[in-house]
């Protein structure tokens, strides 16, 4: 039951860390929706709304023969595999590790880009602040919670 207890520990984390990062981008995707900018800083922002966009769902036109991995659907897959890890009585089976490690594997580079965008929300949000608009608040909550969203 060790590897069972590991393999839990490996996931929780993973969750928790992806489920912090789509609730803040999709928070910032909200806040930017509703932002009521003009000019240069609503270009830039629709910009940042495209890229936050595309980390969490995709592409719209994505390539269906060879999909890229997503934020969302990487937090899905990794709250999905815990919860069938969890209720076994037994050690994970060899199909439960090989998910487990293409998961974790796919959730690094998706959080690396949102800490990039967090980055550029910084730049943004002096923007902002400078044309006297709401600022982008990372800590604020989305309005609508999906599923899978608070399963830490």
């Amino acid at each position: 039951m060790v590897q069972k207890f590991e393999l839990e520990l490996k996931l929780a984390s993973a969750i928790t860390e992806s489920s912090k990062a789509v609730m803040q981008a999709r928070s910032a995707q909200e806040q930017l929706e509703k932002l009521a900018a003009s000019g240069e800083t609503k270009s830039a922002a629709e910009d940042m709304t495209n890229k936050i966009s595309n980390l969490l769902d995709g592409p719209k036109e994505a390539n269906t023969a060879n999909p890229q991995p997503t934020l969302k659907g990487a937090n899905g897959d990794v709250i999905a595999l815990y919860k069938e890890v969890e209720k076994a009585d037994s050690e994970p089976t060899l199909a439960q590790e090989k998910a487990a490690s293409k998961t974790t594997s796919d959730l690094p580079p998706l959080l690396k880009r949102w800490e990039e965008l967090k980055s550029d929300l910084l730049r943004l949000n002096i923007r902002l602040s400078a044309a006297d608009l709401q600022r982008i608040d990372l800590d604020r909550p989305p309005e609508h919670e999906e599923v899978g969203e608070n399963e830490e």
